[in-house]
C-alpha cells in the first residue's frame, strides 16, 4: 500500500523537479505527516495511522526540504494512543524513560546532528 501511494504521490511532481526533491525521507515525512491517527489501537499497533492520500499530497505541494522527528510528539497522557507510557507514573527515582523516534531528513541522504536537539 505506501510503495503504490508513493508512487502515486511522486507522479504530482513536475518530471523536472521531481528528483531534486523526492528521497526516500521525503516519501516518509509526507506519508507520516499525512496519516491520520485511528481512534482505538495504541501508537505501537498503529503506527502514523490510516494513509490519507489526499492530505499527504497537499503536504507535498507545499513542501519545503527539512529534516523532522518521528514521531513529532510524545503526549504520553493520552490514553489509550500513549499506552502502555500512559499506565505508568513519571518521578524523581523512577527508571529512565527511553522513547523511540527516528530523524528523517528530506535535505539529502546525509546528515549530521550538530547540536543537542
Amino acid at each position: 500500500v505506501a510503495a503504490g501511494a508513493a508512487v502515486l504521490l511522486s507522479s504530482i511532481l513536475p518530471e523536472s523537479t521531481r528528483w531534486s526533491i523526492l528521497n526516500p525521507a521525503v516519501m516518509k515525512q509526507i506519508l507520516v505527516e499525512g496519516a491520520e491517527k485511528l481512534p482505538g489501537p495504541h501508537r505501537y499497533e498503529q503506527g502514523a495511522g490510516k494513509l490519507n492520500l489526499l492530505q499527504s499530497a497537499e503536504i507535498l505541494k507545499a513542501y519545503k526540504p527539512r529534516a523532522s522527528i518521528i514521531p513529532s510528539d510524545f503526549d504520553l497522557t493520552e490514553c489509550p494512543y500513549a499506552w502502555p507510557h500512559c499506565k505508568q507514573g513519571i518521578y524523581a527515582t523512577m527508571m529512565p524513560l527511553i522513547l523511540n523516534t527516528t530523524i528523517a531528513n528530506g535535505l539529502g541522504a546525509h546528515g549530521e546532528v550538530v547540536v543537542a536537539p
